[in-house]
């Protein structure tokens, strides 16, 4: 075990809304914060909201954001203490964790040798495999049969943490198999297909397979489905993932303290000081246009309103006035609900995407509301082919006649109070010319003449 290390400033090696719900954390922890940006992202969320920030250089991340020496610099002239690498860019790469040890700064997140044991994807499997951890059949190799291939799969996975002391727990699972072109689109906690055995069985092997490659900190088993609820490993990933918010939700939790203070070397909770309530349901927003082919929208967000309410939790990026670019990912931020079942979760977060309104770039809003209004979802009878079986029917958008019929009563209202607005100010026009200036009604009203005493 390392020897426990305080931190004091952490440099967060990402962008958008993840490098935004990273500070935040750090802030209320008392812990000073360093953004990093390139040209494109000068004026981004994640710039404002932290304590400093580095410029990297130009807006390709392979010139900015993906730059080791660039951002270990950074932490240099600053001062961090730390580097959270976030998810995606440098977050699952080997080297890039050993050059921040080696630089004598505190890497939150997984040991090097994790990383390279999960990322040699066979090796993995091979070492799972005598670890007694079920590995999806084909993977390494043509299929033995039909028996063998997957029917319908659903894609559930387990929120591990371990930390330095030999400890390891479970934070229960999330249902994620609403994919669009194998990208996660929406994803709840817990999910609709589990009962209380399979969960059990599940929750137990993931924590075996985060033991086997002797993880720390934040890590997310994959597993696949099948119509016989019968289930295999699928993937390993060594970091927090995008979806983190519906665990916290049901659990209390916030990931990104616990991964700091793994970090520094504190134990993880017992699992039985793990407390699950409620259902949590979080939906992923995108500058993209569904009616398209989901082409990614890029230009100037004139207009932003986030929605609020009890229950309702938005993990945003952006804000009115910011430049969404063409050089990144077209994530706009994560909306989700919590209440204290399913159906009540759903119609809460239903609720909130017509509340969330973004002008001057397409988003794909319009279709989350209608994948959530789908009965194959309302009734959680749903698998990894959702998005591909009823795609007509989530780009229909049966309210579409309604909007415009509320288009054009805006507009007409617009136009009445315009209007009304003109022969006000046209009336207020002629009792000035009828009663003259102000000055002179009030020479009027004193006796006055020609302004003579």
């Amino acid at each position: 075990m390392s020897q426990p290390k305080r931190i004091r400033k952490v440099l967060v090696a990402n962008r958008g809304e993840i490098a935004v719900r990273i500070i935040r954390t750090c802030q209320e922890m008392g812990l000073a914060t360093v953004a990093v940006y390139s040209d494109a992202d000068r004026g981004a969320l994640h710039v404002r909201t932290a304590d400093e920030a580095v410029h990297l250089g130009p807006s390709p991340a392979r010139q900015s954001y993906l730059v080791m020496e660039k951002l270990l610099d950074a932490a240099k002239k600053t001062g961090a203490d730390a580097v959270h690498p976030g998810y995606g860019f440098l977050s699952e790469r080997a080297e890039f964790a050993r050059a921040v040890e080696a630089a004598g700064l505190t890497f939150v997140g997984p040991r090097p040798e994790a990383m390279e044991a999960m990322g040699d994807r066979p090796r993995a499997r091979a070492r799972l495999r005598a670890a007694g951890v079920p590995v999806v059949p084909g993977l390494d190799g043509p299929l033995a049969g039909e028996a063998e291939a997957l029917e319908r799969p659903r894609q559930v996975e387990i929120q591990v943490f371990c930390d330095e002391r030999g400890g390891a727990i479970h934070l229960g699972e999330r249902e994620c198999s609403v994919q669009r072109r194998h990208q996660k689109v929406i994803e709840e906690s817990p999910s609709p297909l589990l009962d209380g055995p399979l969960r059990a069985d599940m929750c137990e092997v993931a924590l075996r397979a985060a033991r086997a490659v002797d993880h720390r900190g934040a890590g997310t088993v994959a597993f696949l489905v099948d119509a016989s609820r019968r289930f295999w490993f699928l993937e390993m990933t060594t970091r927090l993932q995008a979806e983190h918010p519906v665990t916290e939700l049901v659990t209390g939790l916030d990931l990104v303290r616990l991964q700091l203070e793994v970090a520094e070397g504190a134990a993880v909770p017992r699992q039985d000081q793990v407390v699950h309530r409620g259902h949590a349901v979080e939906a992923r927003i995108y500058a993209e246009d569904p009616a398209r082919g989901f082409q990614p929208s890029h230009g100037k967000i004139t207009y932003l309103r986030v929605p609020g309410g009890p229950g309702v939790r938005d993990d945003g990026g952006v804000y009115g006035g910011f430049v969404v670019s063409p050089f990144y990912d077209p994530l706009l931020g994560k909306l989700s609900a919590w209440a204290p079942d399913r159906a009540q979760a759903v119609a809460r977060l239903t609720r909130a995407l017509r509340d969330y309104v973004v002008h001057g770039i397409a988003t794909n809003v319009a279709w989350l509301s209608a994948a959530l209004s789908h009965p194959a979802f309302r009734a959680g009878q749903y698998d990894t082919g959702f998005c591909a079986d009823h795609a007509q029917e989530l780009l229909a958008r049966p309210d579409a006649a309604l909007e415009e019929v509320a288009l054009i009563a805006a507009a007409v209202a617009a136009f009445r109070r315009d209007h009304q607005e003109a022969e006000a100010a046209a009336a207020r026009a002629g009792a000035v010319t009828a009663c003259g200036s102000g000055w002179a009604r009030l020479g009027r009203a004193r006796g006055l003449r020609g302004g003579a005493p």
